[in-house]
């Protein structure tokens, strides 16, 4: 089952891109359900907050998002679905915070790799974690991100990688997104392009693209750097559309 089967059609009511029968219908289907007012209202939220906040003002953002989501009315036992949506905004939102400025340990031999170093961010991870899986595949998450946060890359990893092969594990995704930066961070952008690449929830899909484009140019491979940073310039709702035209510019001088 798709983790937002509503997902495309919320992009199209977002972008005015639907028929008026469409909108219509969409509008009073938001009047008769609850759940899907709730799910139509915390995805322009998240889309918000993603093409709005720049580096400058996104943690206030992120604040107000989270505001909203603490006074509305809630039910008293919130549904999976939408306890997952919360963590993975959550994930989302916080990679584009500016908490953490490090880059990659190890020297770099090549051009490609010393603008890596000048544009790579690592990414936090959310402090409200949330369990959304059965206890005990949640709490070997929580280990896997503790890993991370303490900087024991490797430990990370394998914990990232022993949930990945689990079926009760559902927040795929977010394991790979992390694990990717993990791998990094050891200096094996190979692979992490690898994880980038399996990566398919909407809230990390514009995050993977613009770390692949870096872990390619670690790898000294600029022309394949190139081609996604194309995509991402010619992209107007990509959160890094400036900054991805500034870095052609650069590597193109």
């Amino acid at each position: 089952m798709e983790e937002f089967p509503n997902f495309e059609l919320l992009e199209r009511y977002r972008k005015g891109e639907l028929s008026e029968q469409e909108e219509k219908s969409l509008k009073q289907r938001r009047t008769e359900d609850e759940a899907f007012n709730d799910e139509v209202r915390r995805h322009l939220s998240a889309q918000a907050a993603i093409r709005q906040a720049g580096r400058e003002h996104l943690k206030q953002r992120f604040r107000e998002v989270y505001h909203q989501e603490e006074t509305a009315p809630t039910p008293k036992v919130v549904p999976f679905y939408k306890r997952q949506q919360v963590w993975l905004l959550a994930a989302a939102v916080i990679t584009l915070l500016v908490a953490t400025w490090l880059t990659i340990s190890g020297p770099s031999t090549t051009e490609g790799g010393d603008v890596f170093a000048t544009y790579y961010e690592l990414p936090a991870t959310p402090l409200d974690r949330g369990g959304n899986d059965a206890e005990g595949v949640s709490r070997q998450f929580d280990q896997a991100l503790d890993r991370y946060d303490a900087k024991e890359y490797a430990e990370a990893i394998s914990l990232f990688e022993t949930l990945l092969q689990d079926s009760a594990f559902s927040m795929q995704s977010a394991a790979r997104f992390y694990q990717g930066h993990a791998l990094l961070q050891i200096n094996k952008p190979q692979k992490a392009l690898e994880a980038f690449e399996e990566i398919i929830h909407p809230l990390f899909i514009q995050q993977a693209q613009w770390f692949s484009a870096l872990a390619y140019l670690k790898l000294g491979q600029t022309e394949e750097a190139k081609n996604i940073l194309e995509k991402i310039s010619g992209d107007e709702d990509h959160y890094q559309q400036e900054q991805a035209g500034e870095l052609l510019e650069e590597l193109a001088g």
